[in-house]
Protein backbone atom coordinates (compact mmCIF):
# COMPACT_ATOMS: atom_id res chain seq x y z
CA UNK A 1 0.00 0.00 0.00
CA UNK A 2 2.82 2.40 0.86
CA UNK A 3 4.56 1.55 -2.42
CA UNK A 4 1.33 2.36 -4.28
CA UNK A 5 1.03 5.74 -2.58
CA UNK A 6 4.70 6.49 -3.29
CA UNK A 7 4.18 5.84 -7.00
CA UNK A 8 1.36 8.37 -7.34
CA UNK A 9 3.58 11.50 -7.53
CA UNK A 10 5.81 9.75 -10.09
CA UNK A 11 2.80 8.77 -12.17
CA UNK A 12 1.49 12.32 -11.94
CA UNK A 13 4.82 13.74 -13.14
CA UNK A 14 4.88 11.19 -15.96
CA UNK A 15 1.36 12.20 -16.99
CA UNK A 16 2.37 15.87 -17.16
CA UNK A 17 5.49 15.00 -19.19
CA UNK A 18 3.47 12.96 -21.67
CA UNK A 19 0.95 15.77 -22.05
CA UNK A 20 3.76 18.27 -22.77
CA UNK A 21 5.30 15.92 -25.33
CA UNK A 22 1.93 15.48 -27.04
CA UNK A 23 1.42 19.26 -27.01
CA UNK A 24 4.85 19.79 -28.60
CA UNK A 25 4.16 17.21 -31.32
CA UNK A 26 0.78 18.74 -32.14
CA UNK A 27 2.27 22.22 -32.57
CA UNK A 28 5.35 21.13 -34.52
CA UNK A 29 4.55 17.99 -36.49
CA UNK A 30 0.83 18.73 -36.67
CA UNK A 31 1.42 22.21 -38.07
CA UNK A 32 -1.08 23.96 -35.79
CA UNK A 33 -0.72 27.74 -36.04
CA UNK A 34 0.63 29.67 -33.06
CA UNK A 35 -2.48 31.89 -33.05
CA UNK A 36 -4.48 28.75 -32.24
CA UNK A 37 -2.10 26.77 -30.02
CA UNK A 38 1.38 28.09 -29.19
CA UNK A 39 4.39 25.84 -28.68
CA UNK A 40 5.27 24.93 -25.08
CA UNK A 41 8.61 26.74 -25.36
CA UNK A 42 6.86 29.93 -26.49
CA UNK A 43 4.60 29.71 -23.44
CA UNK A 44 7.65 29.17 -21.22
CA UNK A 45 9.34 32.24 -22.68
CA UNK A 46 6.17 34.26 -22.15
CA UNK A 47 6.11 33.14 -18.52
CA UNK A 48 9.61 34.52 -18.05
CA UNK A 49 9.08 37.73 -20.01
CA UNK A 50 5.83 38.60 -18.22
CA UNK A 51 6.54 37.17 -14.77
CA UNK A 52 5.98 40.43 -12.91
CA UNK A 53 2.61 41.06 -14.57
CA UNK A 54 1.56 37.48 -13.88
CA UNK A 55 2.73 37.61 -10.26
CA UNK A 56 0.85 40.86 -9.62
CA UNK A 57 -2.37 39.49 -11.06
CA UNK A 58 -2.15 36.02 -9.53
CA UNK A 59 -2.04 37.70 -6.12
CA UNK A 60 -5.36 39.38 -6.88
CA UNK A 61 -6.88 36.08 -8.00
CA UNK A 62 -5.52 34.26 -4.94
CA UNK A 63 -7.15 36.80 -2.61
CA UNK A 64 -10.49 36.36 -4.35
CA UNK A 65 -10.24 32.57 -4.09
CA UNK A 66 -9.17 32.43 -0.45
CA UNK A 67 -11.61 35.04 0.84
CA UNK A 68 -14.50 33.59 -1.16
CA UNK A 69 -13.62 30.06 -0.06
CA UNK A 70 -13.37 31.10 3.60
CA UNK A 71 -16.78 32.79 3.43
CA UNK A 72 -18.22 29.66 1.80
CA UNK A 73 -16.81 27.45 4.55
CA UNK A 74 -18.26 29.66 7.29
CA UNK A 75 -21.66 29.92 5.59
CA UNK A 76 -21.87 26.29 4.44
CA UNK A 77 -20.76 24.68 7.70
CA UNK A 78 -22.88 27.05 9.82
CA UNK A 79 -26.00 26.30 7.79
CA UNK A 80 -25.31 22.56 7.92
CA UNK A 81 -24.92 22.67 11.71
CA UNK A 82 -28.13 24.67 12.07
CA UNK A 83 -30.00 22.26 9.80
CA UNK A 84 -28.59 19.31 11.75
CA UNK A 85 -29.68 20.82 15.06
CA UNK A 86 -33.23 21.71 14.02
CA UNK A 87 -35.57 19.88 11.68
CA UNK A 88 -37.58 23.10 11.40
CA UNK A 89 -34.56 25.00 10.11
CA UNK A 90 -33.78 22.11 7.78
CA UNK A 91 -37.31 22.17 6.36
CA UNK A 92 -37.24 25.95 5.90
CA UNK A 93 -33.82 26.20 4.27
CA UNK A 94 -33.66 23.13 2.04
CA UNK A 95 -36.00 24.35 -0.73
CA UNK A 96 -34.43 27.82 -0.69
CA UNK A 97 -30.87 26.47 -0.95
CA UNK A 98 -31.77 23.96 -3.67
CA UNK A 99 -33.64 26.66 -5.58
CA UNK A 100 -30.64 29.00 -5.52
CA UNK A 101 -28.34 26.17 -6.61
CA UNK A 102 -30.49 25.21 -9.61
CA UNK A 103 -30.37 28.76 -11.03
CA UNK A 104 -27.48 29.00 -13.54
CA UNK A 105 -24.94 31.39 -12.04
CA UNK A 106 -24.39 33.09 -15.39
CA UNK A 107 -28.07 34.10 -15.28
CA UNK A 108 -27.39 35.88 -11.98
CA UNK A 109 -24.39 37.74 -13.37
CA UNK A 110 -26.32 40.84 -14.59
CA UNK A 111 -27.96 41.14 -11.16
CA UNK A 112 -24.63 40.74 -9.36
CA UNK A 113 -23.01 43.37 -11.59
CA UNK A 114 -25.94 45.76 -11.04
CA UNK A 115 -25.67 45.34 -7.26
CA UNK A 116 -21.91 45.22 -6.75
CA UNK A 117 -20.37 46.59 -9.95
CA UNK A 118 -17.25 45.40 -11.75
CA UNK A 119 -14.49 44.34 -9.38
CA UNK A 120 -13.50 41.98 -6.62
CA UNK A 121 -16.74 42.19 -4.66
CA UNK A 122 -18.68 40.70 -7.56
CA UNK A 123 -16.02 38.04 -7.86
CA UNK A 124 -16.39 37.13 -4.20
CA UNK A 125 -20.16 36.83 -4.54
CA UNK A 126 -19.79 34.54 -7.55
CA UNK A 127 -17.21 32.37 -5.77
CA UNK A 128 -19.47 31.99 -2.74
CA UNK A 129 -22.52 31.15 -4.84
CA UNK A 130 -20.61 28.43 -6.70
CA UNK A 131 -18.67 27.04 -3.74
CA UNK A 132 -21.03 27.03 -0.77
CA UNK A 133 -23.41 24.31 -2.00
CA UNK A 134 -21.01 21.32 -2.10
CA UNK A 135 -19.58 22.34 1.27
CA UNK A 136 -23.06 22.55 2.78
CA UNK A 137 -24.26 19.28 1.24
CA UNK A 138 -21.19 17.26 2.24
CA UNK A 139 -21.23 18.67 5.76
CA UNK A 140 -24.90 17.71 6.09
CA UNK A 141 -24.15 14.23 4.79
CA UNK A 142 -21.29 13.92 7.22
CA UNK A 143 -23.46 14.72 10.23
CA UNK A 144 -26.41 12.65 9.05
CA UNK A 145 -24.09 9.68 8.48
CA UNK A 146 -23.06 9.55 12.14
CA UNK A 147 -24.63 6.44 13.66
CA UNK A 148 -27.19 7.18 16.35
CA UNK A 149 -25.41 4.70 18.60
CA UNK A 150 -22.39 7.02 18.82
CA UNK A 151 -24.60 9.93 19.87
CA UNK A 152 -26.27 7.72 22.47
CA UNK A 153 -22.85 6.67 23.73
CA UNK A 154 -21.95 10.29 24.38
CA UNK A 155 -25.13 10.79 26.40
CA UNK A 156 -24.57 7.59 28.38
CA UNK A 157 -21.07 8.75 29.27
CA UNK A 158 -22.53 11.94 30.71
CA UNK A 159 -21.58 14.30 27.94
CA UNK A 160 -23.73 17.29 27.12
CA UNK A 161 -25.24 17.68 23.68
CA UNK A 162 -22.59 20.25 22.75
CA UNK A 163 -19.76 18.05 24.04
CA UNK A 164 -21.10 15.03 22.18
CA UNK A 165 -21.33 17.14 19.04
CA UNK A 166 -17.71 18.37 19.18
CA UNK A 167 -16.04 15.20 20.47
CA UNK A 168 -18.01 12.54 18.56
CA UNK A 169 -20.05 13.92 15.69
CA UNK A 170 -17.55 16.40 14.27
CA UNK A 171 -14.59 13.93 14.09
CA UNK A 172 -16.81 11.28 12.47
CA UNK A 173 -18.15 13.82 9.96
CA UNK A 174 -14.74 15.28 9.04
CA UNK A 175 -14.04 12.95 6.06
CA UNK A 176 -17.30 14.00 4.38
CA UNK A 177 -16.72 17.65 5.30
CA UNK A 178 -13.26 17.66 3.74
CA UNK A 179 -14.59 15.96 0.63
CA UNK A 180 -16.84 18.99 0.27
CA UNK A 181 -13.95 21.35 0.96
CA UNK A 182 -11.80 19.73 -1.73
CA UNK A 183 -14.59 20.05 -4.29
CA UNK A 184 -15.30 23.56 -3.06
CA UNK A 185 -11.69 24.66 -3.50
CA UNK A 186 -11.60 23.58 -7.14
CA UNK A 187 -14.91 25.37 -7.73
CA UNK A 188 -13.56 28.49 -5.99
CA UNK A 189 -10.74 28.64 -8.53
CA UNK A 190 -13.22 28.18 -11.38
CA UNK A 191 -15.56 30.80 -9.94
CA UNK A 192 -12.82 33.37 -9.44
CA UNK A 193 -11.55 32.85 -13.00
CA UNK A 194 -15.04 33.15 -14.47
CA UNK A 195 -15.74 36.26 -12.45
CA UNK A 196 -12.55 37.93 -13.66
CA UNK A 197 -13.36 37.14 -17.28
CA UNK A 198 -16.90 38.51 -17.13
CA UNK A 199 -16.86 41.04 -14.28
CA UNK A 200 -13.24 41.79 -13.51
CA UNK A 201 -10.66 44.45 -14.18
CA UNK A 202 -7.70 42.56 -12.69
CA UNK A 203 -6.58 39.00 -12.09
CA UNK A 204 -4.87 36.20 -13.93
CA UNK A 205 -7.99 35.19 -15.88
CA UNK A 206 -8.50 38.83 -16.89
CA UNK A 207 -4.95 38.83 -18.29
CA UNK A 208 -5.77 35.62 -20.16
CA UNK A 209 -8.88 37.16 -21.69
CA UNK A 210 -7.08 40.34 -22.79
CA UNK A 211 -4.23 38.32 -24.29
CA UNK A 212 -6.66 36.06 -26.17
CA UNK A 213 -8.47 39.08 -27.59
CA UNK A 214 -5.13 40.37 -28.91
CA UNK A 215 -4.29 36.91 -30.33
CA UNK A 216 -1.32 36.71 -27.96
CA UNK A 217 -1.91 33.03 -27.38
CA UNK A 218 1.51 32.48 -25.84
CA UNK A 219 0.61 35.02 -23.16
CA UNK A 220 -2.89 33.59 -22.77
CA UNK A 221 -1.51 30.09 -22.24
CA UNK A 222 1.10 31.43 -19.83
CA UNK A 223 -1.69 32.92 -17.73
CA UNK A 224 -3.67 29.69 -18.05
CA UNK A 225 -0.62 27.74 -16.85
CA UNK A 226 -0.30 29.97 -13.79
CA UNK A 227 -4.00 29.56 -13.03
CA UNK A 228 -3.77 25.77 -13.40
CA UNK A 229 -0.75 25.53 -11.10
CA UNK A 230 -2.51 27.75 -8.57
CA UNK A 231 -5.56 25.50 -8.61
CA UNK A 232 -3.49 22.34 -8.19
CA UNK A 233 -1.50 23.84 -5.29
CA UNK A 234 -4.65 24.99 -3.49
CA UNK A 235 -6.33 21.60 -3.95
CA UNK A 236 -3.37 19.71 -2.52
CA UNK A 237 -3.07 22.25 0.29
CA UNK A 238 -6.66 21.38 1.22
CA UNK A 239 -5.89 17.66 1.16
CA UNK A 240 -2.80 18.31 3.30
CA UNK A 241 -4.94 20.04 5.94
CA UNK A 242 -7.30 17.05 5.86
CA UNK A 243 -4.33 14.70 6.27
CA UNK A 244 -3.11 16.71 9.28
CA UNK A 245 -6.52 16.86 11.00
CA UNK A 246 -7.52 13.25 10.33
CA UNK A 247 -4.55 11.05 11.28
CA UNK A 248 -6.83 8.01 11.49
CA UNK A 249 -7.32 8.08 7.71
CA UNK A 250 -3.63 8.10 6.77
CA UNK A 251 -3.41 4.36 6.33
CA UNK A 252 -6.10 4.31 3.64
CA UNK A 253 -5.15 4.08 0.01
Amino acid sequence: MRRSRGRKPLLGALGVALALIAWHLVTTVGGVQATVLPEPLDVLRSLGDNRQLLLDNVGYTLRTILIGFALSVVIGVSLAVAMRASSTVDGLLTPVIVGIQTVPKIALLPVILAWFGIGQTSGLVIVVLITVFPILVNTRLGFSGVDEEFRSLGSVMGGSRARTFWTIEVPLALPAIFSGLEVGMTLAVTGAAGAEMFAGSEGIAFVMQVASSALRMDMAFAALTVLTVLGVVLYYATTLVAWALMPWTRGRS
